[in-house]
């Protein structure tokens, strides 16, 4: 891989080196077949039990003419694992990162400058499919470079790109609330019946330390500051419209306070300072947490059913994990803002203008109708008939054991959460349950009785020098100062509050607020 940044003194003088040797130059990409195939090399997080060779993928490779190389990412490692393979100049064609606002500039903004990631073409008028989904993303300008966009934001749901809040939020027993006589109609508990359902939990398991009223995904914590504060991550706005910091501010140590008062109280579980990632949704599979924070994706939340269903066939699973709803001390829910997409789907930069183009046109095609057909019920005539013009699978049990490449190569451009409501792998139970919640939250938003907490995307993604250099730190740090004050490793909140700044927070405020002007 040549790229502008990494040339040093000694790289110039190797240019005068007999052309010959640079065909020994593992970085210098040029196209090979398969055949009458050309190879591409595809990695991506979910393409983690794919591995091609099934026969949805061989009809795509003889539809588009690819001979594709598939790899993936662990979650654990994907940013190292990402990063290794582009400072070691061996980074695949195509490439999946889980970018966002904190990593922008040392990531997306530094590979685009240092040619590392290849634009997308200027006329992307060959893939209205793309182009839909482009025009439709949040926050697109932010993301382009000198007007150019370097990849592809990976759409929640093409269908549905005006969601505005994540589904981070909480799932409990339901029938223990039952039991215990703390249970409210609908699952909606105000501030003080929520404290009362903590309560009546943490006698529930007072003689099993193992256990706890509550647990928090491990990301998640300390979730209770989300009934207080106004922004999920560093910065925020006093009423003055100045930015200043989120941990600083005294919303936020209210909540902080509040979640130390859980932890004292011993509502918390009391290693959730050093659990593992996937810990918190074990234990409450394990029946060893009542209430538990987490991102309820359709896919963490069907497996966390699945589990209970396994774990604990004579459980009821819609009562042990019903969608609590939570009004904080405003008398209002609380979520997290959210854009309408996740990470990026990236090129190398030295991938050829033709190979670019073809995978284009596949994702292209896999955006639009035939191709998401395919990639929901195979093919037609051996998997499905159209009958009034609807596809009726065959035989669904068997389709179910079937391995569908396109379904896999769809993540390089959507989550798919356009066709979960008839994906015949879906449990339909699980979704609807979701899909209630969902419409619940939106028509409270309706009737100003949610509370949207975001950094504004003018905060957000603004790129400048101090920002740039020190946010990122900055907040994993106040991460774990919290955590720190919340389980008394800090025993002030002057503690906590020095801590914080030993960090740069003023010039980086000060530099914020004057790029804003």
């Amino acid at each position: 891989m040549k790229k502008n940044h990494f040339l040093t003194l000694l790289s110039l003088v190797t240019l005068v080196i007999p052309l010959f040797l640079s065909s020994c130059d593992p970085s210098d990409k040029r196209d090979e077949y398969d055949g009458d195939k050309l190879i591409v090399s595809l990695r991506n997080l979910y393409f983690d039990s794919y591995s091609g060779g099934d026969n949805y993928t061989d009809f795509i490779e003889d539809k588009f003419k690819l001979k594709l190389n598939l790899s993936n990412y662990s979650w654990a490692d994907w940013t190292t694992q990402v990063n290794g393979a582009i400072n070691g100049n061996n980074v695949e064609d195509v490439f999946h990162f889980n970018l966002d606002s904190y990593n922008f500039a040392s990531t997306y903004e530094y590979w685009a400058q240092g040619e590392v990631i290849k634009a997308l073409p200027s006329d992307l008028s060959n893939w209205p499919n793309i182009v839909s989904l482009l025009e439709n993303t949040s926050n697109i300008d932010a993301l382009k470079i000198d007007g150019k966009l370097y990849g592809i934001p990976i759409a929640k749901n093409i269908d549905r790109p005006e969601t505005t809040f994540a589904p981070f939020t909480y799932v409990y027993r339901r029938d223990w609330a039952k039991n215990l006589n703390v249970y409210q109609e609908g699952d909606v508990y105000t501030w003080q019946q929520f404290n009362a359902l903590l309560h009546a939990l943490n006698l529930h398991f007072k003689n099993d330390a193992s256990s706890a009223a509550i647990g928090d995904v491990e990301w998640g914590f300390p979730s209770i500051t989300n009934f207080y504060k106004d922004s999920p991550h560093c910065f925020t706005k006093d009423d003055e419209g100045k930015v200043i910091s989120n941990f600083h501010s005294s919303k936020y140590i209210e909540g902080l306070n509040k979640a130390k008062e859980f932890v004292g109280n011993q509502h918390y579980y009391q290693n959730q300072y050093s659990s593992k990632d996937g810990e918190m949704n074990k234990r409450y599979a394990a029946q060893k947490l009542g209430v538990l924070y987490e991102n309820l994706s359709y896919s963490n939340y069907n497996k966390l059913r699945t589990d209970y269903i396994r774990n604990y066939p004579n459980v009821d699973v819609d009562e042990a994990t019903a969608i609590l709803k939570v009004k904080g001390p405003d008398g209002k829910f609380a979520l997290e803002g959210a854009e309408n997409w996740f990470s990026m789907t990236f090129f190398d930069a030295d991938i050829s203008d033709l190979k670019q183009a073809k995978v284009l046109d596949l994702i292209n095609w896999l955006l639009g109708e035939e191709g998401t057909q395919f990639a929901m019920y195979g093919i037609e005539g051996y998997d499905y008939d159209l009958i009034n013009d609807e596809p009726v699978l065959k035989d669904k049990d068997e389709y179910k054991t079937k391995m569908n490449g396109a379904k896999y190569l769809r993540y390089m451009a959507t989550l798919g959460y356009d066709t979960l409501h008839y994906d015949p792998l879906v449990n339909i139970d699980s979704l609807n349950l979701l899909n209630n919640w969902t419409d619940e939250m939106s028509d409270a938003l309706e009737a100003n009785e949610l509370r949207i907490f975001e950094e504004e995307p003018q905060i957000r993604w603004l790129s400048s020098p101090l920002k740039n250099q020190h946010s990122g730190r900055m907040l994993s740090n106040a991460n774990a100062y919290v955590t720190q004050y919340a389980f008394n490793s800090l025993t002030s909140i002057d503690a906590y509050v020095a801590k914080l700044n030993i960090d740069p927070w003023e010039s980086v405020l000060n530099e914020i607020n004057g790029a804003l002007k």
